[in-house]
């Protein structure tokens, strides 16, 4: 019956969230923790979630190759990549957050996940069109997205994707400008 399915839902639903707890209580990063919890359906939702509730931390300008409805099957994932990066990264880059290593504390924070902060010159200045961003830095600064989140290795877009993005030190804001399954480079 509807009946007995809801409320094996909601079983599941506690049994989730009693293990979340006691793996927070036992010190792991609730984002760790908190994984297996869907907060969205899709890239496209966290994005529009990310809108709302990041705003005036993170703006997305998103170039033509980006991919907002690409099937990465971690939509909850990239909802925490968001969140890192409106959080942890941005204090950390405008001096209000003391993080070493921000590739580490990103792995941390989202295991299976990696920071990449350095794509290569010649790989940006084969491929342009994949690392531009329609986005204005200061000091005449070229546009281009040097950074990047990135989970998965796989040519399936259900199992990798990637977010590029650029730093505005001047507006302390964080830009996205790239959503997808991999950005062309050497390599590919």
């Amino acid at each position: 019956s509807q009946l007995q399915d809801e409320l094996n839902t909601l079983k599941g639903w506690r049994q989730e969230a009693l293990r979340a707890h006691r793996e927070i209580r036992d010190g792991a990063k609730p984002a760790y923790a908190l994984r297996d919890l869907t907060e969205v359906n899709s890239v496209a939702a966290a994005i529009a979630v990310a809108k709302e509730e990041l705003s005036g931390e993170l703006e997305f300008h998103l170039n033509s190759k980006s991919d907002p409805a690409t099937p990465f099957q971690s939509p909850t994932d990239v909802l925490h990549a968001f969140r890192w990066l409106a959080g942890p990264f941005r204090r950390a880059k405008s001096g209000r957050l003391a993080i070493a290593d921000l590739e580490t504390h990103f792995a941390e924070y989202l295991p299976t996940w990696i920071y990449a902060p350095n794509q290569s010159e010649i790989t940006m200045g084969q491929n342009p069109e994949w690392y531009r961003i329609d986005y204005k830095l200061p000091k005449g600064q070229p546009p281009m997205m040097r950074m990047h989140l990135a989970c998965g290795n796989d040519r399936k877009p259900e199992k990798c994707i990637r977010i590029g993005f650029v730093w505005d030190a001047h507006r302390s804001i964080v830009a996205v400008g790239f959503i997808g399954q991999h950005q062309r480079s050497a390599k590919s």
